[in-house]
């Protein structure tokens, strides 16, 4: 089976090839040297109910914005181990964390986005980066009750907040552990309205430390 599948890797990468998002090398997402260009986002912002706010990179990078874009809309899902080998080397927390004492919560999409784009992009990347950390990922806490407009559709920060309002909900029926860290993750922050929003309701249930991570800023 191994084999098998490593041959239908190989017939992929020759009839669609992929390319470096920042130099057009073959074979790669992203090459050594042009990660190495993606510096860490060094403002420090702050998010109402969030113990700490980290985050990879800068969004204005054309190239975070080029692997976003394709990884959010266009279905290349496998850049999710693109971008969470960015936040690996760009957020020191995640890999200093005792891997016990918290787990990872991706942002949820309503169901009716989920039908429309197929995949929760913050889920495939909070399981990639799982899979890399250790830390375990949760997916049956926090829920997307109602769909909202697009936050790009919403152009000042009040909009954005009054567009989410009420809009998450926590229906956790399994054990959890409250006192654990929450790693609320998504893949891009912009005005945090959509984290102030998903962190108040977690907190609301119960939860003691929220930190907001995500994979660009902007």
């Amino acid at each position: 089976i191994f084999m098998i599948t490593k041959l239908i890797h190989k017939c992929l990468s020759i009839l669609f090839p992929i390319f470096c998002f920042g130099c057009e090398k073959e074979n790669y997402y992203l090459c050594v040297n042009c990660k190495e260009k993606i510096a860490p986002h060094k403002e420090e912002l702050k998010i109402k109910y969030c113990f700490q706010v980290l985050i990879a990179s800068n969004y204005n990078n054309p190239i975070i914005k080029k692997i976003i874009w394709h990884f959010k809309y266009r279905g290349a899902r496998d850049l999710a181990n693109t971008l969470s080998d960015i936040m690996l080397s760009n957020i020191t927390f995640l890999n200093s964390i005792n891997k016990t004492n918290c787990f990872i919560v991706p942002v949820p999409i309503s169901k009716y986005k989920l039908r429309q784009r197929g995949y929760n992009q913050s889920e495939i990347l909070a399981k990639s980066l799982s899979l890399k950390t250790g830390i375990a990922i949760r997916t049956d806490i926090i829920f997307k009750k109602i769909h909202t407009r697009s936050q790009v559709e919403m152009k000042t920060k009040e909009t954005r907040k009054s567009n989410l309002k009420n809009s998450f909900i926590c229906l956790n029926k399994t054990e959890c552990d409250k006192e654990k860290t929450i790693i609320l993750l998504d893949d891009i922050i912009t005005t945090g309205a959509t984290i102030e929003e998903a962190a108040k309701t977690l907190k609301k249930a119960g939860f003691k430390k929220i930190i907001a991570v995500a994979a660009a800023h902007g």
